[in-house]
């Protein structure tokens, strides 16, 4: 009888490894027949035949932002849940946005990201928050989202002494700290006041202070709370365990590993703890991983017998990799054949200098995994289809490269009466669309839209601006910039326009001496406003076809905060304001 009854049970358990796929949405079957390439319809064979002698790795290339295709600011310290109510990808990450500031995006296929805004920022320090937030780590546990991250508690020269604060949220995007009796953010994982002590003393000698204890990695396991930290006071950087009943009083820390910055989340197939870590042997950076039965004791406790390690997540080198952690879902758990790792990579800094030296071309890159267990098994995507050549192609897209605008304007026949609307005058011009969002100056992407049409005269240049804004703002405003001679000698040849919502208009060159050349009405409309512009040509006398000058235009929308502001160009996507990143127009007429 008991025979019996294991023999059911083990086929039960064959049948349903053989069902499961990774968790992506399958999309729908076309013209009613099925896609055999869908997880959900493939045959992966004999589950006796999946065991493999090593890990099978599929390097999935970088997350991409549709908001920001021409990206160059890092991005880094990622936190990835698969939402079954959704079904789709959340990402929590730290994100430069003036400082490390922390973000959220979604995705169907883990590798292209929609919805992207700003969450968490600083506006004014605290006690324990100063200027920087960064390194989330998000659970969802009873439907409630719960997020560990790391904040600095001292900012001298830099900022030093970090401590793990939590806050929870119902929806995943507006979240409130966790305060205690404090009356404002305070810790759940901290430095002791003799640690910090010390940290400050070692400051006043040396110049620096402890790192101290940051960089969670949360998991939620039989009813406890799990948090992985950077531990980083005197002894250097480990890896320490807080547990916790409740998710806010946590026991003791306990090391686990002599490395920082790792990742951990629980294999339900596998029944195992697993951490992916990351160790520079011979100038190549590269991301590991192993296993513990128990979450405190791992196959490699330090580097030293951690760099012989063969389980290698990670391909190519000439890169600097960091923080890496695992796809899983709100309790971390991966419970998937295939699974998913995400860290951060960029270009690896020149010999001797300082490791963030190539900051700007940091992004989190994604990898598909089989353990050694499924290592012969047919990959999953995150998409749910199998590793095709055809279905693989996605992942191969990369980053957008940034390249300079170059278009035509055709001569009007007479001069539009400058009122703020759209003369028939400018039925010759294309409407071009300012739509690069710019990334700098803490913006953040929104909904706000814009075009213009340009025309000349041998008298002038007009322009006509539509913007179309949700929220409007009496400081809402648009930066014209106009390099007549395209490569000017001297600033005193360029000519900027500013103009606000509520009329303001400040025309200067590139001095900022106050000019008298241009005239500008502003005029609100149903959707947004209006600008129409007339500048009277100060240096240019020629205007032979295809010969060209420089310009760019930029739109700011105030949003009642200086972190929460959106900021789109037409040319240049950083918004430097330099005539020697403008795009160009060229003259299209004989």
């Amino acid at each position: 009888m008991k025979k019996g009854i294991k023999a059911v049970l083990l086929l039960l358990v064959i049948a349903l490894l053989a069902g499961m796929t990774a968790c992506a949405p399958p999309e729908p079957d076309k013209d009613g027949e099925k896609d055999e390439t869908l997880a959900e319809n493939y045959d992966f064979g004999d589950p006796s035949g999946w065991s493999g002698n090593s890990m099978a790795v599929t390097d999935l290339g970088d997350c991409l932002l549709d908001a920001y295709p021409y990206d160059d600011k890092y991005d880094w310290g990622q936190s990835i849940l698969w939402d079954e109510e959704t079904q789709s990808y959340q990402m929590w990450w730290c994100r430069n946005s003036g400082y490390d500031t922390i973000w959220y995006a979604e995705s169907k296929d883990l590798k292209h990201w929609t919805n992207a805004q700003k969450l968490m920022t600083v506006e004014q320090d605290t006690t324990w928050i100063k200027m920087h937030v960064g390194k989330p780590s998000v659970l969802k546990v009873d439907g409630q989202y719960i997020m560990y991250f790391e904040a600095p508690a001292t900012l001298l020269d830099y900022e030093f002494d970090n401590n793990v604060l939590m806050a929870r949220s119902e929806d995943g995007i507006h979240w409130e700290m966790y305060e205690g009796d404090a009356g404002e953010p305070y810790p759940v994982i901290r430095m002791t006041d003799e640690q910090m002590a010390a940290s400050m003393a070692q400051y006043q000698a040396q110049g620096n202070g402890y790192y101290g204890i940051g960089q969670p990695s949360a998991l939620y396991h039989d009813g406890k709370y799990y948090v992985y930290c950077t531990y980083s006071l005197e002894q250097g950087d480990r890896m320490y365990v807080f547990t916790s009943d409740d998710g806010i009083h946590f026991s003791e820390g306990q090391r686990v590993f002599d490395r920082a910055n790792c990742g951990v989340k629980f294999n339900t197939l596998t029944q195992k703890f697993m951490m992916a870590y990351e160790y520079t042997q011979n100038g190549v950076s590269r991301v590991y991983y192993m296993e513990s039965d128990d979450g405190i004791e791992f196959t490699y406790a330090g580097l030293s017998d951690a760099g012989k390690n063969t389980d290698i997540l990670s391909t190519g080198g000439g890169f600097v990799r960091c923080y890496p952690d695992f796809i899983s879902d709100g309790h971390g758990n991966v419970n998937t054949h295939t699974f998913y790792v995400a860290y951060m990579e960029g270009t690896m800094a020149d010999s001797g200098q300082d490791w963030r030296q190539y900051s700007n071309t940091w992004d989190i890159h994604i990898a598909a995994v089989n353990p050694k267990e499924f290592g012969n098994r047919t990959q999953v995507l995150p998409d749910g289809h199998v590793v095709t050549q055809n279905t693989i192609a996605p992942y191969r897209e990369t980053h957008k490269e940034y390249a300079d605008l170059l278009c035509g304007i055709h001569k009007l026949n007479g001069g539009p009466k400058v009122d703020g609307t759209c003369d028939d005058l400018y039925g010759v011009s294309e409407t071009f669309s300012v739509s690069r969002a710019v990334s700098d100056y803490r913006a953040v992407p929104n909904d706000t839209t814009a075009n213009f049409r340009m025309g000349y005269t041998e008298q002038a240049l007009y322009i006509f601006i539509e913007v179309k804004d949700s929220f409007m703002h009496e400081s809402d405003s648009v930066f014209c910039l106009i390099d007549e001679k395209r490569y000017a000698e001297e600033l005193s040849q360029v000519t900027n326009i500013e103009l606000q919502r509520n009329g303001a208009v400040t025309v200067s060159d590139g001095d900022g001496n106050p000019l008298s050349n241009a005239e500008v009405v502003v005029k609100d409309s149903a959707q947004g406003y209006t600008a129409e512009i007339r500048m009277q040509w100060r240096i240019r006398t020629s205007f032979a076809q295809y010969e060209g000058f420089g310009f760019d235009c930029y739109v700011f929308d105030n949003r009642d905060s200086k972190d929460f502001k959106s900021l789109i160009a037409w040319n240049d996507c950083h918004a430097s304001y330099d005539y020697r990143k403008a795009g160009e127009m060229y003259f299209m007429d004989k």
